[in-house]
């Protein structure tokens, strides 16, 4: 969600507003405060992390890899395609450079430089290249190694002096995609080979050594600044790349080999010493990179109701030419995140491209949230399933929708709210505190993401496939019909309205979401490729019970759904709605004139509490934005809370009257119309 996806409507040259009321110097001045208040740097970002499946074309993807004396590679990639995938891939990735981002992300441990991507609208092609420092290693003197992904299957087409080409045919989600590489070794480079049942090629080649025999190397250790308590599970997976936890960057700057080098890390007293990463020879000129996914000692995060620091330590050795051997030691700090705190992307909040940049990390983090064996989830889904006659709700989409019902029921008559939620903003990279099923019924309330959270666990309980869709500013449950369908259920309605009407704008909210950045979540796929929830406290067999959680008979919720019904639909058709948190999340503006300017104001309100700010200013009939920010938002009584990351506060009284939003300062009224 940025500035540039909201524009304001055209302004008028002679600077008429749209409004029906002008605004007061008092109301803009504060307008301006609040604008000042939450101001803040924010990266435009368009277009969606995934292309969409676009049929059976072909597509080529050529790469020509140079492999420099250090083994150093550049890489220069081309990806084209026919015209129509090609025009859709540009208005998608309305920037180059956020697809070959992709790479840096699969890679993110390794040393990426100098990445480059451009459009080439003549040959329907997005041109690439970037440089990977320390990108071979050397099993024993003299022997490099290509190790290729495990998904990948090349064939060997030819070699030739320094030259190797292969080629191999693939399914994506452009289509049927042909990919050719062409690999230039070092001059001097022979015996070149290619393994298959290994996959991997190597090739022999010895750089030549300086005169000096003084060792010298640089040693680097870096980090992520912080981890997620909550997928302590993913960090040791290597499979899943980006979650690296730490890295050494080790670099031969003297002249002469190094032999026998080795690392290895820990945490301290969250993890025991992993295995030492080896290296024979490390070669003049050459870097060798080494990831750290640490396994964790589960037991020591399950429990952490806050963030602590811990220590990422690193203990290396090698031997130098002349036979000295060399034992060292480093240590970086990093910051361990309760269960419940999240980040959302592995990037800073100013260096993001896109919103799905932004949120990369969401399925992940929902998908180990959705703890569908949690004792607590498992007496929910049993008192749930009693509400339904015990419906068994894997079997047919009669039973499931029963199921679905009673569960609306069950936190209707139990009272469990939606609320909106503080952020969370660490070391620049926004986050939030998430819930797991369990604490959504402690706490008898929810953010959108977290009530989303508690469906589909309690879906996945009874054998109902769940999803979880993730949106600019919202998530919502959508869950996997036995017969096939899906029902998507926008779960903050709830305490507003019934369950069918939660249905019914679930499916505009999903049918919505899939035109534009959204995640669609898959619970189960995400789970079997290794997502797990942490092990949680165990709970007492009438946790429920303890809690005071009660069933409904089947006359009560009858009339609860009547009356509830009716007080919606009064809400609803009522000019003047009472003020509900809800009814500000969506887009609202303001167009006013000031010293002769037409100027547009524009605030986006969603529904996790994050807030937007736009100011636009009129200039040769074109709008030109001269202002932006973020924050977060709150309603205590009828008043609007607007916060910045530093603390700074704006308090306005508002309401609602003929589906505008007023703001009051001062005695003075300023009308916002809603966009979007």
């Amino acid at each position: 969600m940025t500035c540039e996806n909201k524009k304001p409507p055209q302004t008028q040259t002679n600077g008429e507003t749209n409004m029906t009321r002008k605004l007061t110097n008092r109301i803009i001045v504060a307008l301006r405060i609040l604008a000042a208040v939450i101001s803040a740097a924010f990266l435009i970002s368009v277009g969606s992390a995934e292309a969409s499946n676009r049929g059976n074309k072909s597509v080529k993807h050529e790469m020509v890899v140079t492999i420099n004396a250090s083994g150093d590679a550049t890489f220069n990639e081309t990806l084209t395609m026919p015209m129509q995938v090609y025009m859709s891939m540009k208005e998608e990735y309305n920037n180059p450079v956020k697809l070959f981002r992709t790479v840096q992300n699969s890679l993110s441990w390794n040393e990426i430089e100098d990445l480059r991507a451009s459009f080439d609208d003549a040959a329907f092609s997005i041109k690439g290249t970037y440089t990977h420092r320390g990108y071979l290693r050397v099993n024993r003197t003299g022997q490099w190694t290509l190790k290729f992904p495990n998904d990948s299957e090349p064939e060997l087409l030819t070699t030739s002096e320094n030259i190797a080409i292969l080629t191999q045919a693939v399914d994506s989600k452009l289509g049927a995609m042909s990919q050719t590489m062409r690999i230039n070794f070092p001059a001097g480079s022979s015996q070149i080979e290619y393994n298959k049942s290994q996959n991997e090629l190597t090739f022999v080649f010895e750089p030549e050594n300086g005169s000096s025999k003084v060792a010298d190397v640089n040693f680097e250790l870096d980090s992520k600044p912080h981890l997620m308590s909550c997928l302590a599970t993913l960090y040791g997976d290597e499979s899943f790349s980006n979650f690296w936890a730490a890295r050494s960057v080790f670099k031969n700057s003297g002249e002469q080999p190094i032999s026998d080098y080795r690392v290895r890390f820990r945490i301290a007293g969250h993890s025991g010493w992993s295995q030492w990463n080896r290296s024979k020879v490390v070669y003049p000129g050459q870097t060798v990179v080494d990831p750290y996914f640490p396994v964790f000692d589960l037991n020591t995060l399950s429990d952490m109701s806050a963030a602590r620091p811990a220590m990422i330590e690193v203990e290396y050795e090698y031997e130098s030419a002349d036979g000295t051997k060399v034992q060292e030691t480093d240590a970086t700090r990093v910051q361990l995140l309760s269960r419940n705190q999240v980040v959302y992307s592995s990037r800073k909040q100013d260096e993001t491209l896109d919103w799905a940049e932004s949120f990369e990390y969401g399925p992940f983090i929902i998908s180990a949230f959705a703890h569908s064996e949690d004792p607590a989830i498992q007496q929910l889904a049993g008192r749930v399933a009693g509400m339904a006659d015990g419906a068994a709700a894997s079997y047919s989409d009669e039973d499931a929708e029963k199921f679905l019902t009673a569960m609306w029921k069950f936190m209707e008559m139990n009272k469990i709210a939606y609320q909106s939620p503080p952020s969370l903003t660490v070391n620049n990279t926004f986050g939030q505190n998430v819930k797991y099923g369990r604490d959504v019924l402690r706490n008898r309330a929810g953010t959108c993401i977290d009530l989303a959270i508690l469906w589909a666990s309690s879906a996945k309980a009874v054998g109902l496939k769940s999803y979880v869709v993730l949106i600019p500013g919202h998530a919502f449950p959508v869950i996997g019909l036995p017969g096939g369908n899906v029902m998507p259920i926008e779960s903050t309605v709830i305490g507003k309205g019934t369950f069918a009407q939660a249905t019914e704008i679930g499916v505009k909210t999903y049918n919505e979401a899939l035109k534009g950045n959204h995640y669609m979540i898959d619970i189960d796929q995400l789970q079997d490729l290794g997502v797990r929830s942490l092990d949680l406290a165990k709970v007492d067999d009438n946790f429920l019970g303890q809690l005071g959680y009660k069933t409904e008979e089947a006359g009560a919720a009858n009339e609860t759904k009547t009356t509830q019904e009716t007080n919606y639909r009064e809400e609803q058709t009522n000019t003047t709605a009472s003020v509900d948190p809800r009814d500000l999340v969506g887009t609202w503006g303001i167009q006013y004139e000031e010293e002769g300017k037409v100027r547009y104001m524009q605030f986006t309100f969603t529904a996790d509490a994050e807030y937007i700010f736009c100011h636009y200013e009129s200039r040769n009939a074109e709008w030109v934005k001269f202002d932006e920010g973020r924050g977060t938002w709150g309603v205590q009584d009828s008043t609007l809370i607007i916060n910045n990351s530093n603390g700074n506060k704006v308090q306005l009284p508002f309401r609602f009257a003929e589906g505008k939003l007023i703001i009051n300062s001062n005695g003075t009224e300023a009308a916002l119309e809603k966009t979007a």
